[in-house]
């Protein structure tokens, strides 16, 4: 006999440790013939994959068994009840979901924000359940003055962060482009709860919504909606080092108005002329490149076949179907 759980764990996922130990132990023991949980909802809330789990162990001899629910799980009546209950837990995990998303909702249109706060920002009423009370710190101030040395002088993402990290806040310059795209530090709020929505938060934004807007254009300077950066680096991130496997990033040389790749690995003096890369890259496409005029309509055919048969393959594999 053994005692599994008490940690807390949802039982609206299967994959929890404790239920998983209990699972392999049950499996591994040729003496366990019952497992008894308080309520089925307490053994699995996962609707049809908790009933599936318990007819396993049941082929394997093992019942699993209710304290507080009189099921007679050696008859058809009583397996089809304790389904019924496996699939009720599930439905109710749903319509509490529903609510608390309805909730989250309100709460976001009202202005309220939930979770974790930006850096930058306090809260002075923490605690689950209350009202946040946002307000911006030193770090806020900081980050507001990142925002006008982007609008005001045109510095880089690494020059932006080289100045703030002189003056006690280290940020990254992935970071700093988040940052500089999140209306939260200009007092809106986006969530994708409330996806296409800007609303007008109850916190004081860092930065007017003017310089928000005056950055956010700097980061978008073509009709396309691409920046600079990546309108002539488009291998950012793509293109890796032959000697250590680190992504490429890209910078400028404004006095030349050249761009170049650099390896983003500490330390590392790979630099790479950006229309040079370009050049062999596109050589290497040519190279790759199929000519669709030699592929014969018979060989599309078996590719087309081949593929059919392998999506069939993945929708009835139920390992594919737990992986999605």
């Amino acid at each position: 006999m053994a005692y599994f759980g008490g940690t807390y764990e949802s039982a609206k996922s299967d994959e929890r440790v404790e239920f998983q130990k209990m699972l392999k132990f049950a499996r591994q023991k040729k003496a366990v013939t019952h497992i008894i949980v308080y309520s089925y909802d307490r053994f699995s809330r996962t609707g049809a994959n908790g009933a599936y789990i318990s007819d396993q162990l049941k082929k394997q001899g093992i019942a699993t068994l209710s304290a507080t629910q009189e099921v007679d799980v050696d008859t058809a009546a009583g397996s089809f009840q304790q389904n019924l209950y496996y699939m009720f837990s599930q439905f109710d995990n749903e319509l509490r979901r529903d609510k608390t998303i309805t909730g989250m909702k309100e709460k976001l249109r009202k202005g309220y924000w939930f979770g974790h706060v930006p850096l930058g920002y306090i809260n002075l009423n923490p605690g689950r359940g209350k009202e946040q009370n946002i307000v911006s710190n030193e770090d806020g101030k900081l980050i507001g003055l990142a925002f006008k040395w982007k609008a005001r002088e045109g510095l880089t993402y690494s020059e932006i962060s080289k100045k703030l990290k002189k003056m006690g806040l280290i940020i990254r310059d992935k970071r700093l482009s988040d940052i500089f795209r999140n209306p939260f530090y200009c007092g809106l709020i986006t969530h994708k709860l409330i996806s296409g929505e800007v609303i007008v938060g109850k916190h004081e934004g860092v930065v007017s919504k003017e310089l928000f807007l005056k950055v956010n254009k700097l980061l978008t300077t073509n009709q396309n909606g691409y920046s600079r950066d990546e309108e002539n680096l488009p291998l950012k991130q793509f293109v890796k080092s032959a000697d250590c496997g680190t992504p490429y990033t890209g910078y400028i040389v404004r006095k030349k108005n050249l761009y170049y790749y650099k390896n983003n690995r500490i330390g590392s003096k790979e630099n790479r002329n950006a229309k040079v890369m370009h050049n062999k890259f596109v050589d290497l496409l040519k190279i790759m490149s199929l000519q669709i005029k030699s592929i014969s309509l018979q060989l599309l055919m078996e590719c087309c076949s081949l593929l059919s048969q392998y999506s069939k393959i993945k929708l009835n594999n139920p390992k594919s179907k737990k992986k999605s």
